[in-house]
């Protein structure tokens, strides 16, 4: 079997053909390097579109040697916290340096933050937290 060259070769896969186009339509066949942290081997890779809300979805790929999934956040516009990360490492650090373990809850991290761009991360991943829990 070689890799669709246009979705519409992927039809006969779909069990209900009545959604066969609204299905499809949600993706799309792009270089690999368009998604740069899931690696599926080969040139092109199957993957949506467009998230639906790009908060919470997360992008899957499909290429001639499998599958995975990655944010939208860190592939479209680069997620700050997994981006700017390198903020929140030394804070973490500091922190299991003095208790032996991880915070239980993000707010014991706040003593810790001395950068701006620590605090920025820091308050973007509360943020997030709390829409999770929504």
């Amino acid at each position: 079997m070689t890799f669709p060259t246009d979705l519409s070769q992927l039809t006969e896969f779909l069990e209900d053909s009545r959604v066969d186009s609204e299905v499809l339509s949600r993706f799309s066949i792009l270089p690999a390097e368009t998604v740069k942290n899931v690696g599926m081997g080969g040139q092109w890779i199957v993957t949506q579109a467009q998230p639906v809300d790009k908060e919470f979805d997360n992008r899957v790929v499909i290429g001639p040697n499998g599958y995975g999934s990655t944010s939208w956040r860190q592939i479209q516009d680069g997620d700050e916290i997994a981006a700017n990360g390198k903020w929140l490492e030394p804070v973490y650090k500091a922190f299991v340096a003095r208790y032996g373990q991880g915070p239980v809850d993000p707010s014991q991290l706040e003593p810790y933050l001395q950068t701006p761009e620590q605090r920025a991360t820091y308050e973007k991943l509360v943020e997030r937290m709390r829409k999770l829990k929504k």
